[in-house]
């Protein structure tokens, strides 16, 4: 399924730990993009279309703050 997906979200994970580590590189691999919410660094940052470095419970928060301001400025 990894390698079959359009976008492969990494939330809370420093990636360091197997299986889950092997993951984004099986995606990449495959093409898939690579979306990270993590409060610290994982050695897949530089291969991450997006990279949040925020905790993952913050995110919802930070996530609709940032599309309401987009929204608004997009009116």
């Amino acid at each position: 399924m990894t390698r079959e997906a359009d976008l492969l979200l990494v939330f809370g994970s420093s990636l360091e730990v197997f299986p889950a580590n092997m993951l984004p590189d099986i995606a990449l691999r495959a093409g898939v993009r690579l979306a990270i919410i993590n409060l610290v660094p994982t050695p897949y940052d530089t291969e991450a279309v997006l990279r949040v470095g925020h905790k993952v419970g913050e995110f919802p928060m930070l996530a609709h703050r940032i599309l309401d301001q987009w929204m608004l400025n997009d009116v």
